[in-house]
């Protein structure tokens, strides 16, 4: 039998809704089309999607979240692996982006690695 959670999670929604505007501003779509994708990549249907980022559901089954959490995590790690390879690239080209540039995406994405060990 699958477990009730509360789907007023404010960071988890709030996570959402990031990846939402993150697909998007990636892919150059509008939001719903960017929610319609992550939907599609997690598993839930888009209306279930739409409905918890905008708070009208008052309960998700456990899976459904869990579902929800792997996709972000999911992303997350993707972007990860993109930026690192940018930040190979800018390195090895010799670009003319400053040391404190540089040292600040080296830090976000410790930051990032933290926050994925930690959930």
């Amino acid at each position: 039998m699958s477990r009730k959670l509360e789907s007023n999670e404010p960071m988890l929604r709030a996570l959402v809704d990031e990846a939402e505007l993150r697909t998007a501003s990636r892919d150059g779509v509008k939001r719903p089309i960017a929610r319609a994708t992550l939907a599609q990549k997690w598993g839930v249907s888009f209306w279930t999607l739409t409905n918890y980022r905008r708070g009208r559901l008052k309960d998700l089954r456990g899976e459904m979240i869990s579902r929800i959490k792997a996709g972000l995590i999911s992303g997350i790690e993707s972007e990860i692996r993109k930026l690192e390879h940018d930040l190979l690239l800018v390195r090895q080209s010799g670009s003319t982006l400053s040391e404190a540039n540089i040292l600040q995406a080296e830090a976000a994405l410790e930051q990032a690695r933290k926050f994925l060990k930690g959930h």
